[in-house]
């Protein structure tokens, strides 16, 4: 019997290590969905634009039929997104719901499997048990993690990912067998999280920079980094492999949008496609933000309010350590299994909020430095309790629960109530065979794609991918394919109607909106306008001018007061419209008008970088800085009719646009309640010889 035991024994505990293991995922996993369930269903902006079209496109729609609906995010790798289609689609909403929180669910058990290996000998009584508990817990209520926590920002699933290479490196630095293994999943892992969000890469880019922490002195560094390379090779390809390569085909940019420098992709005009807003103005912004956003409500990084203490806590002990232990580090002998974890942990948060802050600068995009800030946290009061220094452990743990619980304000996305029903419910007509779909609104409306019964080709050329003064070969591309549609055309809008822009375009393709056809979307997230078009041969030769009533045509973009008789004032751009016929009277295109210089210089302390510019149909044709030192300047410029047939070849209609150098909202400067945006006013825009 002893010896039957001797062998048993072994296995049953075994057994019931597993069993236990089990169950505490499955609750973790069970809170997960019950946080998703209880901060409601996610309706994000980035949802309605391009998650639920991506998903639905990459199952259903072959490439090529629809003209960019989701905007510059049609090119996101949509693989995240087709399974929550596929779910969201088969399942009610509350369904759909607690499966969106598994992730954050499966990141407290990677947690609870990642902090053991922080420390070596990790118990130190019930003490450290409650502070491992806790720390799981702040980590996973970061200003950034809490807000996405059930959304389809895909933030979680690949943070998931990231967390376990991290864990099986830190299982590899623990072990004492071989480990190869260990590291080709982390590799695997990794690259795969990255091809399945690019953002994900300066994750991983620090991560692997200070990866030799954990490998110096070790035998077989050379194989292990072998196969950590190879696993993070496959893993990219096996997730973006696929994607990239549909990019380079179509667009010779397996990148594109973005990077388009390097790859010239003829569609694209020289400009950077990369979202800039929330990156820091300087070095001392980027330095101090962990300080800012710990104390203070903002939006520097974010567009909704937030504020978390994450970032300050985890750089101040990650500078610390380094500090403190560089010397020692180096020294032979000198270094511990704990000092190498700790710079490594160090070193990938330090390195990480660089690349953050200098590429994206994007809130959001930092979840998984608030789980690191945390971790370095639990280690420094667990190694406080290890140590018997009870009362600093206890203190330093204090000082961070209260930080974290009393700064923390995440950011509010939208979300909606569970209605136990279908995940959308847009109240949309059936449209007629053949129909086109125009969407003339930078608003995010492709989520309505795939609710349509018959799904109907869609073109949308008023997004953040293009728009009448930018990236001129899509819109060429755009206007060809609603000129040669024969079927019906339905406008969707905002439901404020039509912007300066759509106005625009529907001149532009030769089209009018049916104003008794116009009918709001029912949708319990948004109310876009959806409206009938009709045909219209575009026939004005004339254009405007402000004192021939003749051609006294309204500009776009322009406002018509009557305290100023003899122009017109406009605001960033004015927009007009000719008919190609303009171009058989020969004449040349006359454009004219004044610069207030004096309003300018109320603003701005530098004009000398402030440039006027004429397009015709996106291509430059003319732009020149202001030179006057006088309170206005006048203009006046002609455009040849060969230059305009060039530059407006490939489009059925001429359009003009004129930028104004600078403008100024009279209200914004103290200069009385106007406002409206004043740069420039034009006189005439005109073929027609005066």
């Amino acid at each position: 019997m002893k010896i039957e035991r001797s062998g048993l024994a072994p296995a049953a505990e075994s057994k019931r290590g597993h069993i236990s293991e089990i169950m505490v995922c499955g609750v973790f996993l069970l809170v997960g969905g019950i946080l998703s369930l209880k901060l409601g269903k996610d309706v994000n902006w980035d949802l309605l634009n391009y998650h639920l079209y991506n998903g639905w496109a990459l199952l259903h729609r072959p490439w090529g039929v629809d003209l960019y609906p989701a905007q510059l995010q049609t090119f996101f790798n949509p693989v995240l997104d087709a399974i929550f289609f596929v779910i969201q689609h088969r399942l009610p909403d509350g369904i759909t719901v607690f499966l969106l929180g598994l992730p954050v669910g499966a990141t407290a058990y990677i947690l609870w499997r990642i902090f053991p290996l922080l420390i070596a000998d990790e118990s130190a009584g019930a003490q450290a048990m409650i502070v491992k508990l806790v720390g799981i817990v702040l980590s996973v209520t970061g200003a950034a993690a809490i807000a996405q926590a059930g959304t389809t920002t895909n933030e979680w699933p690949v943070l998931v990912l990231v967390l376990g290479g991290l864990w099986a490196l830190l299982s590899a630095y623990r072990s004492n067998r071989k480990t190869h293994a260990l590291y080709a999943i982390a590799g695997l892992l990794f690259g795969g999280a990255v091809g399945l969000k690019l953002t994900a890469a300066t994750q991983v880019v620090a991560l692997t920079i200070a990866l030799p922490w954990l490998l110096r002195n070790r035998e077989g560094v050379i194989r292990a980094l072998v196969c950590y390379v190879i696993g993070g090779i496959i893993g990219f390809a096996l997730t973006d492999g696929f994607w990239m390569w549909m990019l380079y085909k179509n667009f010779h940019n397996p990148l594109f949008p973005f990077f388009n420098s390097l790859f010239n992709s003829p569609l694209l005009d020289n400009r950077s496609m990369i979202d800039n807003r929330f990156l820091p103005k300087s070095f001392f912004d980027a330095f101090i933000f962990p300080l800012v956003c710990a104390i203070y409500k903002n939006r520097l990084h974010n567009e909704g309010l937030m504020r978390d203490p994450r970032l300050l806590i985890g750089s101040t002990i990650a500078l610390a350590w380094i500090a403190l232990g560089v010397r020692k580090i180096w020294r032979p002998g000198a270094s511990t299994d704990e000092a190498r974890i700790r710079f490594f942990l160090a070193t990938s948060f330090l390195l990480m909020y660089v690349l953050w802050v200098s590429i994206f600068g994007i809130y959001r995009y930092a979840i998984l430095l608030e789980v690191l800030a945390v971790s370095m946290a639990y280690v420094l009061i667990v190694s406080q309790l290890k140590q018997g220094k009870r009362a600093e452990g206890l203190m330093a743990a204090i000082a961070v629960l209260c930080a974290i619980g009393l700064l923390t304000m995440p950011p509010q996305l939208a979300r909606a109530d569970v209605i136990d029903g279908p995940y959308f419910s847009s109240n949309l007509p059936k449209l007629p065979k053949d129909s086109l779909l125009l969407t003339l609104t930078p608003e995010p409306v492709a989520y309505l794609v795939p609710q349509f019964a018959d799904h109907p080709r869609v073109v949308a050329p008023h997004s953040n991918l293009t728009g009448p003064d930018f990236n001129r070969e899509l819109q060429r591309a755009m206007a060809s394919a609603v000129d040669s549609h024969n079927g019906p055309v339905f406008a969707v809008t905002s439901a404020k109607g039509l912007d300066w822009a759509g106005s625009y375009l529907l001149d532009q393709y030769q089209l009018a909106l049916d104003a008794a056809s116009c009918r709001h979307v029912e949708s319990d997230v948004d109310s876009p306008m959806l409206c009938a078009t009709t045909r219209k041969t575009y026939t004005d030769t004339k254009g405007f001018d402000q004192t021939d009533p003749a051609r006294n045509k309204k500009l776009i973009g322009a406002y018509l007061p009557e305290e100023n008789p003899d122009a017109a004032w406009a605001g960033r751009a004015v927009f007009i419209s000719f008919a190609k016929q303009a171009l058989e009277s020969g004449h040349d295109l006359e454009i004219s008008g004044e610069l207030p210089v004096e309003l300018y210089r109320k603003k701005y302390a530098d004009l000398s970088k402030a440039k006027l510019s004429i397009w015709v149909n996106g291509r430059l044709l003319r732009s020149e800085t202001i030179h006057s030192t006088a309170d206005r300047e006048d203009f006046s410029y002609r455009l040849s009719a060969k230059e305009i047939a060039d530059a407006s070849n490939g489009y059925p209609v001429i359009g003009v646009e004129v930028r104004s150098p600078a403008f100024v909202v009279p209200s914004a400067i103290g200069m009385g309640a106007d406002v409206r945006e004043l740069g420039m006013r034009i006189r005439h825009i005109s073929f027609a010889a005066r």
